[in-house]
């Protein structure tokens, strides 16, 4: 098309040339103008497909230029981000975050904030990886989202963006951002840095709850306020060593932290079926504090060959974890009180530690065939110590240690004939998991397990507008050390453990997409199919009135999915946006404890959004989002009162070349203020809800950023890193 434009521009002023001698001199200078006026313009698309990814071309927007990550990233298919910062990808918070291919404790532990620091004009695309294939892991959840920074170098110099935010929800607290590059000769450097102070509205909610146990007819009630005041910081740092035009060697070093002061006040009643009063206590409990940091790093070195686009990358991965939390529960006003202390005092640490080792060689046979193959190891040691004292009756302790080794192997095979496209890969992976705790009274526990994973995907490129795919892919999950510990943590209403025999749990999907990428508006429309019969879930039954919980192989789930996107620019100055997703789920855990355990129902969310360029740089926008809760596993489903939400910003931009931004922004200006949410439970012994309440929905919000520095250049990137992504149950931290 844009040859097509030039063609006839240039064959216009070639005509005009050769009939310049029948014009005066005057009309001739006035054909000389108006030559000099033609000018071709041409829109990149912000929406790119690959087989096994859809892109969003954040250099493409032109709100790059002043906004964050944060800003940008509501626009991307798939991706949703709830009022408080959660993000989303297909309507799911299960999935994991890299940056340029490579696991980020920083962005993976706070990236609803990290995000709000980054400029969007340090970001090359956005990339959500919707078909890992068999050079990503096995494990891990059907969805990467890959943020892919800047690589271009062309100057000396530093460059950067530091901004401050704040909100009337967090008592107008300055929140600090700084984000910074720098060039010396062939060494290039990037880190960045900020932290966020939780305070008021945003570390308050609170809950009632009602539940009737099916043995006995008793009715359980509960009140509780909770207030989790903290604050949050990270930092990172990157580099690249380009030798020369075959040798790159990069590095990266990231650290996030947390401390928070919990605490909690809980009023619990049980009620006899026929009645009369039963059990009741009031307990006050405080977390002084909880203390969470981690520190990450990785090296990498890239050999590229004289064959065009083949390179062999060897890299290595280490990630650190420590945790500590400090606990008292105060028992009060207890009448028939089924446990005999006042009070107890908990102390844990956690340690977490993994090393990785993968060698990638990626190798184009020719034009239109390429084949990836690799290898890869991973050992991870999962340490827990924690020690109980209810007073004035008991202590005791659990000291849990446990260890997972992994290696995997793969190939990966691509092929191009004209409009079609065809990949296939096939994973194996061995991994060795090992625990144990101290006490020589408890069982150690060991399990071997072996996984061949599959994939394949086909695209045809109808036309130069028009694509469809089809794609099938495996994943596997391995249970974490939160699943597999079987020390028994228990409260006078609950007991639950881990159980060391679970085994990976095995996803299976196919899905079906079709997108339409043109100059002024984009479609993306994918329907899809997942199922699991060995799902972890939590398997829970009551019992006397306590309830019991643990884990299981047993999930049944079967999920199918709609997800539409659309982007069109009507006007040249007007932007509209659609997300949004649509999805029935299915979960039943068969014949186990309890006979014909099962939940289903429909789920969705459209987020939209209209931006407007106005005159004295001034841009607004209006955004609404919306969504449906239902079924959220075989024991329960969620009713939101207030599901929805909407916001206006206004932006403008000072100085030369915009590099003072100020962005204003009210969300739910006329209400409601707050989320209600009404959490059902069943299929467990015990039916009932629990109405929660939190109050971050209406705030305004302000934040100055301030762009310095020429520098256009980035950290360069290996083309083949280390990706981590399979552990469920894991997590350690809020």
């Amino acid at each position: 098309m844009l040859l097509s434009v030039a063609a006839a521009l240039t064959t216009s002023a070639n005509e005009a040339t050769d009939s310049i001698t029948s014009y005066t001199e005057a009309q001739l200078d006035s054909l000389i103008t108006s030559l000099n006026e033609v000018t071709v313009t041409a829109q990149r698309p912000l929406v790119t497909k690959e087989i096994d990814r859809i892109g969003y071309d954040v250099q493409a927007d032109d709100e790059s230029k002043t906004a964050t990550l944060s800003d940008i990233l509501r626009k991307v298919p798939l991706v949703s981000v709830d009022p408080d910062g959660t993000i989303k990808v297909k309507g799911s918070s299960d999935f994991k975050i890299y940056r340029n291919g490579r696991p980020n404790n920083s962005y993976s532990k706070n990236a609803k904030e990290l995000f709000k620091a980054i400029p969007a004009s340090s970001i090359k695309k956005i990339e959500v990886i919707t078909d890992p294939g068999a050079r990503e892991d096995a494990e891990g959840t059907s969805a990467i989202l890959n943020i892919v920074t800047m690589s271009d170098l062309q100057l000396k110099g530093v460059t950067g963006q530091v901004s401050l935010s704040t909100n009337s929800k967090s008592h107008w607290a300055p929140n600090p951002n700084l984000y910074i590059t720098t060039q010396i000769n062939k060494v290039i450097l990037s880190a960045y840095g900020g932290c966020f102070f939780q305070q008021g509205d945003f570390c308050k909610d609170h809950t009632e709850s009602r539940y009737v146990y099916d043995e006995t007819g008793n009715v359980l009630t509960g009140k509780s306020q909770r207030r989790y005041p903290g604050g949050t910081g990270w930092f990172g740092i990157d580099g690249s060593y380009e030798l020369d035009s075959l040798n790159l060697f990069t590095m990266e070093f990231n650290g996030y932290t947390y401390r928070i002061n919990q605490h909690f006040d809980q009023q619990v009643d049980l009620t006899l079926a026929d009645g009369t009063p039963g059990m009741s206590y009031r307990a006050l409990t405080t977390y002084r504090p909880i203390t969470y940091f981690d520190l990450g790093g990785g090296i990498n070195y890239q050999r590229s060959t004289r064959r065009k686009g083949e390179t062999i990358t060897a890299s290595y991965l280490l990630a650190t974890t420590r945790q500590h939390s400090d606990v008292t529960e105060e028992y009060s006003d207890k009448v028939n009180a089924s446990f005999d202390y006042d009070s107890k005092l908990s102390n844990t640490r956690a340690n977490f530690i993994e090393h990785t080792l993968q060698l990638d060689w990626a190798r184009p046979i020719n034009a239109h065939n390429k084949f990836d193959t690799g290898t890869k190891y991973i050992y991870r040691n999962n340490h827990s110590y924690s020690t109980y004292d209810y007073i004035p009756t008991a202590s005791e302790y659990t000291n849990f240690k446990h260890t997972t080794q992994v290696g995997a192997i793969y190939g990966d095979y691509r092929l191009n004939v004209k409009r079609w496209n065809f990949r296939a890969g096939l994973r194996f992976e061995y991994s060795r998991l090992k625990g144990h705790n101290i006490d020589p009274e408890e069982p150690a526990f060991c399990r071997s397990l072996r996984d061949w994973v599959p994939n394949a995907s086909i695209s045809v490129n109808i036309n130069d507008e028009n694509t469809l795919k089809i794609s099938y892919n495996e994943r596997i999950n391995r249970p974490g050390i939160t699943y597999l510990n079987p020390a028994v943590n228990s409260s006078p209403v609950s007991v639950s453990q881990g159980n060391p025999d679970l085994v990976s749990a095995r996803y299976r999907s196919i899905n079906l997409n079709y997108s339409l990428i043109k100059s002024k508006i984009n479609i993306d429309l994918t329907a899809g199919y997942t199922t699991s019969t060995d799902g972890i879930v939590s398997v829970q039954q009551a019992i006397n009135d306590v309830m019991y919980s643990s884990y299981a192989n047993v999930g049944h789930n079967r999920t199918f999915n709609t997800n539409l996107y659309v982007q069109w620019s009507p006007f040249e100055k007007t932007t509209w946006i659609l997300n949004g997703g649509l999805y029935y789920r299915y979960f039943k855990n068969p014949d186990y404890q309890l006979s014909h355990v099962m939940a289903h129902g429909w789920n969705g969310w459209i987020w939209t959004q209209v931006r407007q360029k106005l005159p004295w740089k001034l841009t607004a926008s209006v955004s609404f989002n919306t969504w449906k809760s239902g079924a959220t596993s075989a024991y329960s489903s969620l009713k939101s009162y207030h599901p929805y939400y909407y916001s206006l910003n206004l932006q403008r931009s000072f100085l030369k070349d915009d590099r003072l931004t100020v962005t204003a922004t009210a969300m739910n200006p006329f209400g409601p203020k707050g989320e209600h949410n009404r959490a059902y439970s069943f299929n467990q012994g015990r039916d009932g809800y629990q109405d929660s309440w939190s109050s971050y929905y209406q705030s305004f919000q302000l934040q100055v950023s301030y762009r310095f520095g020429s520098l256009n250049a980035s950290v360069k990137k290996t083309a083949s890193t280390i990706k981590n992504e399979d552990v469920v149950g894991a997590k350690v931290g809020k």
